[in-house]
């Protein structure tokens, strides 16, 4: 978690405001997931992250990861009105993939491992986005929130 405190203090604390005022909601967390993917760079391109496939993880995969885990990382930052929460989620990705998805043996190429994580976690960050909608439509008002 000491690395993705250290991240998404700079990620969600400062810049996450900064672009989504400037740029709104979705084209703030696709730069910002942007940012994050090409901060990344020198690792994706030395292998680190996608071995068998790095100009296409550097480029592809990691870009439309990232950008997926944003929305699901905003969503958890602008709900507990602090970073914390998404730099636990960031310290628990990155154990995940770096302890399960690389010990996943398979005779398939790693295309299909990446391609596999990067579906699930486009589905977490359409969730995510849909949720984030949801919430700014309830906080400018343009609906009421249900009662608790």
């Amino acid at each position: 978690m000491v690395f993705g405190a250290g991240e998404e203090l700079g990620w969600r604390g400062y810049l996450q405001g900064q672009l989504t005022k400037r740029f709104g909601l979705l084209n703030g967390l696709v730069i910002l997931g942007l940012l994050w993917s090409f901060w990344h760079l020198p690792l994706l391109l030395a292998g680190f992250n996608y071995p068998q496939n790095r100009i296409c993880g550097a480029f592809v995969l990691s870009p439309l990861l990232l950008i997926s885990a944003s929305f699901f990382l905003a969503w958890l930052t602008l709900r507990a009105r602090s970073f914390w929460p998404a730099a636990l989620a960031h310290g628990a990705g990155d154990s995940i993939q770096g302890g399960v998805t690389t010990s996943i043996q398979s005779n398939k190429p790693g295309l299909y491992v990446y391609l596999t994580e990067l579906a699930l976690i486009v589905i977490v960050g359409l969730i995510s986005y849909l949720l984030l909608v949801r919430r700014t439509k309830i906080t400018n008002g343009l609906s009421q929130p249900l009662p608790r």
